[in-house]
């Protein structure tokens, strides 16, 4: 079996937080700090996709790279990220930096679900979700060419190959309440989840985010 990446997305506009989410503070890491020290034990490399001009200030093993165009999506960053991949591993598990819960053993359980599946995602029967799923890293092509056809939706490219589905029963001795998937996308969220992992926020961050 080859080797499995670990593709953290950072580069959006984080407009209901109002502050960058991968800079927030989450212990004494910051949250993309935090994703990447989880996913990088049950990964053999770590890509960070940030966007055009994002500093991003890293240790030396973890691969960063850029979105080529503004204002894409996720898609862009999944293409970016996959291409990046491929030359060293032939699949990647892809998560957003703002999903500090996430389980180890989440993702090695959605990856021994691959299988033969060029994807692989939860799915309740209502929603798929594009985030918390593994992916082959030769889907770098195909998500390219939806791109350049101006198509920029995750789920279209999971329409576009052969996804395989796990349900949320499935991972319920891993993962029951799915926390690999929670991610944050308001002040109030980020302080709810902080506070429910025993952690602390400085005055300094709690004003900045209209918390104080």
């Amino acid at each position: 079996m080859g080797k499995l990446a670990g593709i953290v997305l950072c580069g959006g506009h984080s407009r209901r937080m109002g502050l960058p989410k991968h800079r927030l503070p989450f212990g004494n890491l910051s949250l993309l700090q935090h994703a990447l020290k989880l996913l990088g034990t049950v990964t053999d490399v770590l890509i960070v996709v940030a966007a055009q001009g994002q500093p991003v200030d890293l240790d030396e093993h973890i691969l960063i790279v850029h979105d080529e165009h503004p204002d894409r999506g996720p898609l862009e960053g999944l293409a970016i990220g996959l291409a990046a991949a491929e030359p060293i591993a032939d699949r990647a598990f892809l998560m957003a930096c703002d999903t500090p819960l996430l389980v180890p053993s989440f993702v090695s359980k959605m990856d021994a679900s691959l299988a033969d599946h060029d994807a692989v995602t939860v799915d309740d029967g209502q929603f798929r979700h594009p985030l918390g799923a593994i992916y082959r890293t030769k889907l770098a092509t195909v998500a390219r060419a939806q791109l350049d056809r101006g198509e920029r939706s995750l789920q279209g490219l999971l329409d576009q190959c052969d996804t395989g589905r796990v349900t949320p029963e499935s991972l319920s001795d891993v993962d029951p309440d799915l926390r690999s998937l929670r991610n944050l996308n308001t002040p109030a969220e980020y302080l709810a989840v902080v506070q429910e992992a025993g952690l602390e926020v400085a005055e300094t961050t709690l004003r900045k985010l209209g918390l104080s």
